[in-house]
């Protein structure tokens, strides 16, 4: 069977089945709960996981660490020493901006939330690996190295 990817589908396309399964799994009723979270990537160095981090555009709905779905990621969380965040990001002026949340378990990395440029960002993402940031990395961010391959909100 082909992927998703490998059928053609576009971004859109990709994102409408994925509503559609999850209002499909609704269906099956309130006793098979799930979390859809719109863009959880897990940070990793060598592969050992360092932190969730949820990434929102930066005017969406800030979620409740009450909510059962942010429940069940505390849940993982409490059992594997892994701090979650919520990263709210926006672009400006071709400029990358970045609010960082603390959620769950995160307050050996970050103590309160935080907003951020690229640069500080990637700092920040180096740190949670117990690294330095590469000086070339730096000036791909200040040379603005892939910024027409970025997609508009």
């Amino acid at each position: 069977m082909k992927s998703v990817k490998q059928q053609g589908l576009s971004d859109e396309d990709r994102l409408r089945l994925e509503i559609i399964l999850s209002r499909r799994h609704r269906l099956w009723g309130y006793d098979v709960p799930m979390v859809n979270v719109d863009f959880l990537t897990i940070e990793y160095d060598n592969k050992v996981p360092v932190a969730f981090i949820e990434y929102k555009y930066l005017t969406a709905d800030i979620q409740s660490s009450k909510h059962p779905s942010y429940q069940a990621i505390r849940w993982i969380c409490d059992r594997t020493d892994l701090p979650f965040i919520a990263v709210r990001w926006s672009k400006t002026n071709g400029q990358w901006n970045f609010k960082a949340i603390p959620i769950f378990c995160a307050d050996k990395i970050l103590q309160e939330e935080t907003s951020m440029n690229e640069i500080k960002y990637a700092t920040f993402l180096y740190n949670i690996r117990g690294r330095k940031i590469p000086d070339e990395i730096i000036q791909k961010i200040l040379n603005g190295s892939n910024q027409n391959h970025t997609p508009s909100p």
